[in-house]
């Protein structure tokens, strides 16, 4: 959905978190994403680096940012912390939702990565808690959180188009004063 919106839409850059983080830290995403709290932690702050570096080297674009807030490592949550957020300066977050059970299908499905099996329930306790760290982050921050269901893309179209975007930019966290 997200790389699908870039491709039409070349004003766009599309970075996912993980590859970046993969690239980075020349580590596979698996190993990264059953990394103990404390390394997750750490590399989100190595993440940020990155990711500004990149956004620099591209000031003509607006970056589509492709990351989750809660990181399943197989043990349990890890929350990104706020401040990893704070410090990309957001104009918008969008959080990518779904019912648990389509999630379990996609996950049975996908070739592409390896996730933790885990039951409906699981997944719909993840799943909230996405969701409120999202809500957490827009409310510690100050920035709008729009929720698009994972695969609406005429829904992510209509959020990210001119004039609804227009209405986000320039609120992000370093034009803001601090809390």
């Amino acid at each position: 959905m997200l790389r699908d919106y870039v491709a039409s839409h070349p004003g766009w850059m599309h970075l996912i978190a993980g590859d970046v983080l993969s690239a980075m830290m020349r580590q596979d995403s698996e190993a990264l994403r059953t990394s103990g709290t404390e390394d997750i932690q750490a590399n989100q702050r190595l993440l940020v680096e990155r990711i500004l570096e990149i956004c620099a080297r591209h000031p003509d674009k607006r970056v589509l940012l492709d990351a989750h807030c809660v990181i399943d490592n197989g043990a349990g949550f890890v929350k990104v912390p706020v401040a990893a957020i704070e410090d990309l300066h957001p104009d918008l977050l969008v959080c990518v939702w779904d019912e648990a059970a389509r999630i379990q299908v996609r996950r049975a499905c996908a070739t592409d990565r390896i996730r933790p099996e885990r039951t409906v329930a699981q997944l719909d306790n993840y799943q909230k808690t996405v969701v409120e760290t999202c809500e957490e982050y827009g409310e510690e921050l100050d920035i709008e959180l729009v929720k698009v269901r994972a695969g609406d893309g005429a829904g992510l179209a209509d959020v990210l188009s001119e004039p609804a975007l227009g209405s986000y930019l320039g609120r992000g966290a370093a034009n803001r004063e601090p809390k």
